[in-house]
């Protein structure tokens, strides 16, 4: 048990330092963010809003077009009415699989909030996947150069009955969660064995241990037992000697 210890110590101690830095991000070089971010689920409908971080800077106008399944999903409105943009330049969902959302405003913005909210409609079942395309950018109010850091994609889980509530998740939270899965099932593999290693040694040596201690207490397996074995075949020699002296015939001689 202790060399599993000492074992798993080294290994717990190193992934406490790698796993962190592999899930987190550097604040220090925070960028404008876009994120799709789930609402509701009501029956077959799925409501969702585009939300925008700036992350301190200051800006001005966004373009938020991306992709979506349409094999799986259908978008049936885009409102705009709780959107922190006063000014839409494209609000358009008329082609399948894609939506252009393009908007800015006079004054700036600087914070968080929603761009627009999207209400899918569930046509098919299945893993659909929300991306924002290359020509997504945040404009920055001062220099108007783009601040935006990678936008990632949002993967709905639809059912086949269409109407429990999908699984959702960005694609950096579906790979921390599988990295997390094989991180513990690597760990629980290391112990069982090293479990078994220890416990099948511990049987092994144990039956070693009664072998000899068998082997001893029958008089193989020691100087003394092997004394005694000596011994006894001695006495039986001497015993069969003594009993042909006793049942030897006598020779009787005649006096001339």
């Amino acid at each position: 048990m202790k060399k599993i210890v000492y074992l798993l110590v080294p290994f717990i101690f190193i992934s406490l330092i790698v796993l962190p830095n592999f899930f987190s991000a550097d604040a220090s070089d925070a960028q404008a963010t876009l994120e799709f971010k789930h609402v509701s689920f009501d029956e077959d409908n799925i409501v969702t809003n585009i939300y925008i971080n700036t992350s301190g800077y200051d800006v001005n106008g966004v373009t938020a077009d991306f992709t979506y399944s349409s094999d799986i999903l259908e978008v049936t409105d885009i409102n705009i009415t709780d959107s922190i943009f006063d000014n839409f330049i494209e609000n358009d969902y008329s082609q399948d699989g894609i939506v252009y959302l393009s908007c800015y405003t006079l004054d700036g913005y600087t914070g968080e909030g929603i761009i627009a909210q999207i209400t899918f409609k569930a046509i098919g079942s299945g893993s659909a996947t929300l991306t924002f395309t290359s020509d997504a950018v945040v404009l920055e109010s001062v220099t108007s150069t783009d601040i935006l850091e990678d936008p990632e994609s949002q993967i709905y889980t639809v059912s086949e009955d269409l109407i429990t509530l999908p699984e959702t998740g960005t694609e950096s939270e579906v790979l921390a969660i599988s990295g997390i899965v094989l991180f513990i099932a690597l760990v629980m593999i290391i112990i069982f064995a090293l479990a078994g290693f220890t416990m099948w040694g511990g049987i092994y040596f144990s039956l070693g241990k009664w072998e000899v201690s068998s082997e001893a207490s029958l008089g193989g397996g020691s100087r003394q037992g092997k004394g005694i074995k000596e011994l006894k075949s001695k006495q039986k020699k001497l015993s069969k000697t003594k009993s042909k002296r006793k049942y030897a015939p006598k020779n009787k001689s005649k006096k001339k």
